[in-house]
């Protein structure tokens, strides 16, 4: 039932991202770029100052709470760091439109993580948050300190899969078999 809620979470964050008009081309490009969607985290985030941003940014809160998804792409066998995409979600108060925002980041293994429960670290990220009501109006500049998200380990094969990488990093084997293997299963093509 997680997964479930973790995957509708991320493609309606998707479909809110790219707009009504893009919706349909947002979830063939998803299939397509199959990835790995973590369970929703909570996290915390505030306006970016004057000096960070050169825009005004009168319409959020200083601090704000909001969802983020973690998508999981690719990893890389040299360094082993894993790349994807965050998807954020500020939800409306008041009847104000929800915001999202979407960015691509490098995530890392927390130290010594294992499962059942497996630990990325997502590190600090600035970015725009686009106005669901109005895409084209001016982006407020938000900066989300770095947090962890948790997966928990379930029968799925690449889920299994992970597990197994994070083994073999915490008994220090080599891992370029298994990393080739996640590849394959992120990104079928």
């Amino acid at each position: 039932m997680n997964n479930l809620f973790s995957s509708l979470l991320a493609v309606g964050l998707m479909i809110s991202v790219a707009g009504p008009a893009d919706a349909g081309k947002t979830c063939a490009n998803n299939q397509q770029k199959a990835g790995f969607a973590t369970p929703p985290v909570k996290v915390h985030l505030r306006l970016a100052t004057p000096q960070e941003n050169h825009q005004p940014t009168a319409n959020l809160p200083k601090k704000a709470e909001a969802l983020a998804v973690a998508t999981l792409r690719s990893i890389s066998p040299e360094d082993e760091t894993i790349r994807g995409d965050i998807f954020l979600r500020l939800t409306a108060d008041g009847g104000k439109p929800a915001r999202t925002l979407r960015h691509e980041v490098t995530l890392q293994w927390v130290r010594g993580t294992a499962c059942p429960t497996l630990r990325l670290q997502v590190p600090l990220i600035k970015g725009s948050l686009i106005d669901e009501s109005a895409p084209e109006a001016p982006r407020e500049m938000v900066i989300i300190q770095p947090f962890v998200i948790r997966v928990e380990e379930t029968a799925e094969n690449l889920s299994q899969m992970l597990c197994s990488w994070t083994r073999q990093i915490n008994a220090g084997r080599p891992r370029r078999g298994v990393i080739s293997a996640i590849n394959r299963a992120l990104d079928p093509r």
